[in-house]
């Protein structure tokens, strides 16, 4: 099998991705994503699907031996439409050579299961306000297929882009085949965590194609709904909530294929 040996640099204000090594078969790289000290991030799952405990380097991230003082994720289950949460279990401080992985809180001493965080999953860091790390890693595969398919449910999913880049909101599928309308309050709409303010920002699917013809079909501020849409990106590493008027299969084709 032929190897083929390069580098590739996605930067964005928040992330970083490197490809480490290219073959004809995989692309192993990494992304940081901006973890600051006792406040939420939502990240965003970039890579091919991977467990938990090879996904994120807990060297980023503090341990206990108690769930309640480590950092921790949550990360949305659709079928229950709710949180599955998880921490950083640590005991070598009491045993040697001790263990250390991400755990259920729900069963924080017994060893891990799989934990499997699939692509295009979003999930919620939690660090604890004694966190030194100020950034959380991913490791894993670049997507490189030519495809991704995701089940968007009616009302809330908890997303990233599936795909190993940064996008324009604007240039996804999701403008294709998300419910728009004339009102922000009747339309798909997007959450997007911005920690500098330690809160989400809105966007909605703005349809004037019933009024006017050609018409407008775009995500737009809804803080702003009836002003042109300017770049909406979603960076690497980057998770956000949509809510759904009703369900749909959202397929995505790979924006970086030809370059592979």
């Amino acid at each position: 099998m032929k190897k083929t040996l390069m580098t590739v640099a996605v930067a964005t204000c928040a992330a970083v991705v490197t490809a480490q090594a290219v073959t004809s078969a995989n692309i192993v790289g990494y992304y940081k994503v901006a973890k600051p000290a006792g406040a939420l991030q939502l990240a965003g799952m970039n890579l091919q699907q991977g467990d938990l405990n090879e996904v994120l380097d807990d060297s980023d991230f503090v341990g206990s031996y108690y769930a309640s003082s480590a950092d921790s994720l949550l990360m949305w289950d659709d079928g229950i439409q709710n949180y599955v949460g998880y921490a950083l279990y640590d005991d070598t401080a009491y045993y040697t050579p001790g263990s250390r992985e991400w755990r259920p809180t729900a069963d924080f001493y017994s060893a891990a299961p799989a934990i499997p965080v699939a692509q295009g999953a979003a999930i919620w860091f939690q660090s604890v306000a004694s966190s030194s790390a100020t950034d959380g890693m991913f490791t894993g595969e670049a997507v490189i297929a030519s495809n991704a398919t995701h089940n968007i449910v009616a009302n809330l999913n908890m997303i990233a882009f599936p795909f190993s880049a940064t996008v324009d909101l604007n240039d996804t599928d999701l403008k294709n085949l998300g419910t728009g309308g004339y009102y922000a309050s009747s339309s798909d709409s997007i959450l997007i965590w911005d920690t500098g303010i330690n809160n989400y920002v809105g966007y909605a699917l703005y349809d004037d194609t019933a009024y006017y013809t050609p018409g407008t079909v775009e995500w737009r501020p809804t803080a702003n709904f009836y002003v042109p849409a300017g770049d909406i990106d979603i960076d690497l590493g980057k998770g956000f909530w949509y809510n759904a008027v009703s369900g749909f299969t959202w397929t995505e084709a790979n924006p970086y294929i030809d370059n592979l």
